[in-house]
């Protein structure tokens, strides 16, 4: 006899249960037949959907090594540049779409220890200019 894995046999068990239910409550249609519909189109939907998500990650693996090449040619920057295109950049993305996962407005213009960023004046564009300067400084 084939094993049954816990899920199927949990969804044996609810089938079960409901037309037991059905049954009792002198339900006329045919509720088993329904749920076979229904649950034959969920998994063609299920399909769909997986093939859908495949294509969609080949696009995006594509894209990623596309826009790399065009970066940079050292293989090991390339490796960093997709693997955080791939995961870090994803998951911040995913952060920034659920509500009330934002800083709040005052922590964003406030500096260390509750300090103004104003009071920094212009240092952090003096370390902007010095990070990407073309040029290095002797």
């Amino acid at each position: 006899m084939a094993k049954l894995s816990r899920k199927m046999l949990k969804s044996l068990v609810k089938e079960c249960l409901v037309e037991i239910l059905s049954e009792g409550i002198g339900e006329k249609t045919n509720t088993h037949s329904t749920h076979l519909r229904e649950r034959k189109q969920l998994e063609i939907e299920r399909q769909h959907l997986k093939r859908t998500q495949a294509l969609d990650n080949v696009k995006f693996e594509n894209k990623v090594q596309t826009t790399v090449d065009q970066i940079t040619s050292d293989p090991l920057m390339a490796s960093i540049l997709a693997d955080t295109a791939t995961t870090t950049l994803q998951e911040q993305a995913q952060a920034e779409s659920y509500p009330g996962m934002a800083p709040s407005p005052g922590i964003m213009s406030e500096g260390p220890q509750g300090t103004s960023l104003d009071s920094f004046g212009a240092a952090p564009e003096n370390w902007a200019a010095l990070a990407f300067a073309d040029k290095k400084m002797p």
